[in-house]
């Protein structure tokens, strides 16, 4: 019987022809399950005797850890709105040549936005990925499998964000801002492998033992 938990409107959407939602969304959403998942095992942490000592450095991270599932939640729809932008700039007419100028700069300026915000969802989904030793090493550990789930989903996400961005860095125009972009991005996924690799170490020794 179905629980009626499962709202599989945006999963719909994102199977058909319609440009929107894409890549970029998905990735933002696939972000928030990764935060719902460390969330759940702060949540089964707190408020519990045994974890006394670790309680305060548990509910920052929960604290941190709802934010970001609330921002990915907003930069989806950021995310959609850009592509939108986008879309609506090609269809400009560019008959004459102050209408091709007008329309050019038209998608420059909703492809800074089709850059910038997968690279903001990305960046937020890093810290998930950083945040998920510490839920691993500190939060219940009948929950530990749930924190390695999480870690997996934030670093895919991470990633897929990121393809995001570099598809649209060599459309823009602008050197100085995709050259920016560029280097936030590396920054952002340098070091991913190692914390995720520290993440499932953790989970695995809880696991086995």
């Amino acid at each position: 019987m179905a629980s009626g938990l499962i709202d599989t409107r945006f999963i719909d959407a994102l199977a058909t022809s319609e440009p929107t939602p894409g890549g970029g969304s998905a990735a933002a959403m696939a972000g928030t399950i990764a935060a719902g998942l460390l969330s759940m095992v702060c949540n089964l942490t707190v408020g519990q005797e045994k974890f006394a000592s670790v309680e305060a450095d548990v509910t920052e991270v929960l604290r941190e850890t709802e934010a970001i599932r609330h921002h990915l939640v907003d930069l989806a729809e950021q995310d959609m709105a850009a592509y939108r932008s986008f879309v609506e700039a090609q269809r400009l007419p560019r008959t004459s040549a102050e209408e091709r100028r007008v329309r050019t700069a038209s998608m420059q300026a909703a492809l800074r936005d089709c850059t910038s915000v997968p690279l903001r969802i990305a960046q937020r989904c890093r810290r998930l990925l950083d945040l998920s030793p510490a839920v691993a090493e500190k939060g219940n550990p009948n929950a530990v499998t749930d924190v390695g789930v999480g870690a997996l989903l934030a670093d895919a996400s991470m990633r897929g964000a990121g393809l995001q961005v570099r598809v649209n860095l060599a459309w823009l125009k602008d050197a100085e801002f995709a050259a920016a972009q560029s280097a936030e991005l590396d920054e952002t996924l340098a070091g991913g492998e190692q914390v995720m690799a520290q993440a499932l170490a953790i989970v695995d020794h809880v696991v086995t033992g």
